[in-house]
């Protein structure tokens, strides 16, 4: 009873592909949700957006700690170490919008319109083959497993709805399938443009609920699986920004930080605890350390990036205070930029589409 128990841990970062600067813009919450929401004097009143960068997760846990966005954000736009909330989540191998903020009461108010439908998301993505652009292609696309799920063409906006449950098939490693005991789940998808060259599709998506890689998960079940998208059928990368390094060059680099000293470590430490946990570092011993406590994807060598980008939310918020309805008191529409290789033929009008005009 009343004992402390304490480890020293050393851990190496796993690598990550990032620009020199994340790009962030602040928007302030619209005034009547600061007033509905009784935001004090001395809270942070802005959001976030930030243009996550694929390969670096949203927020800490290992073997991400420095390399996380937040982390890096909050060192690049001068916050105070772990006071950047992510309002949301996105997969580590997807880029796009990001939503942060310091203050727990912003973050409520945002969890509230996402928990409860109040939010539309628009994605962009890559995929394999011709997407079904008319109610002929889509009509032998939908004709497949139909006892898993549904899919059905609106003609009116030139989309495909899929109603697919997505269920957990391995915790472990994260992977979902569409499968009977699934979560019941909704996402709209659109063509934007078709490469021939490359037998590759422009689609954007608007996943309606919000179930961990759902995107991912649908197109691999339509039969068109994301450029990169390795742990879901897809293709890897070609040649861009995004393709993988030379696993032993990244490995000598590793090896060289650690030899050299480049390295973080508590004041409170003394020189004999630092050399008792290098000891027992598995990275500390060689490559073989290396590539033992990795992944191939945290190694940068495959499915660490996917051709999918998070590129506009359209959030309203409902009052909480009376009169209550169910009318939004205010909205915001936030985006980032297209990621370079969804620039091609595109135009601001195509990606307007979002589902609440659309369902």
């Amino acid at each position: 009873s009343s004992d402390t128990i304490g480890r020293i841990i050393h851990w190496h970062e796993a690598p990550i592909l990032v620009p020199e600067r994340i790009a962030v813009e602040q928007v302030k919450i619209p005034a009547r949700v600061l007033i509905d929401c009784c935001l004090a004097d001395s809270e942070d009143p802005w959001v976030y957006v930030c243009n996550k960068p694929p390969s670096a997760p949203v927020h800490p846990a290992r073997p991400y700690l420095a390399n996380a966005s937040t982390s890096r954000i909050e060192k690049q736009e001068g916050l105070t170490p772990m006071s950047l909330k992510p309002i949301h989540r996105t997969d580590r191998v997807t880029s796009g919008l990001t939503l942060c903020c310091t203050s727990s009461v912003v973050s409520r108010a945002f969890h509230r319109s996402l928990n409860e439908g109040h939010v539309d998301k628009i994605y962009v993505a890559m995929v394999k083959g011709q997407f079904p652009s008319s109610q002929r292609d889509a009509a032998g696309v939908c004709g497949r497993n139909k006892e898993l799920g549904r899919c059905d063409w609106s003609e009116s906006d030139r989309h495909l709805a899929v109603d697919a449950p997505v269920h957990t098939m391995d915790p472990a490693a994260g992977l979902r399938t569409v499968e009977a005991l699934g979560k019941s789940s909704l996402s709209l998808f659109r063509l934007l443009t078709y490469d021939k060259a490359t037998n590759t599709s422009l689609i954007l998506c608007s996943p309606v609920t919000g179930r961990n890689h759902q995107l991912r998960v649908h197109l691999q079940w339509l039969g068109f699986p994301i450029v990169g998208d390795v742990q879901y059928g897809g293709p890897r990368l070609p040649d861009s920004p995004l393709v993988r390094l030379d696993n032993s060059a990244l490995v000598e680099l590793m090896l060289k930080a650690t030899q050299n000293g480049d390295e973080k470590r508590l004041d409170s430490l003394s020189d004999t605890d630092v050399a008792r946990a290098k000891q027992a570092c598995r990275c500390c011993k060689g490559t073989n350390g290396i590539l033992s406590s990795f992944t191939p994807a945290q190694l940068l060598d495959e499915g660490h990036a996917v051709y999918l980008h998070a590129l506009r939310y359209k959030v309203r918020f409902i009052p909480r205070k009376p009169p209550i309805t169910d009318q939004a008191m205010a909205e915001l529409d936030v985006k980032v930029e297209l990621p370079p290789w969804a620039t091609a033929g595109v135009s601001e009008d195509m990606i307007a589409w979002l589902n609440r005009n659309s369902s």
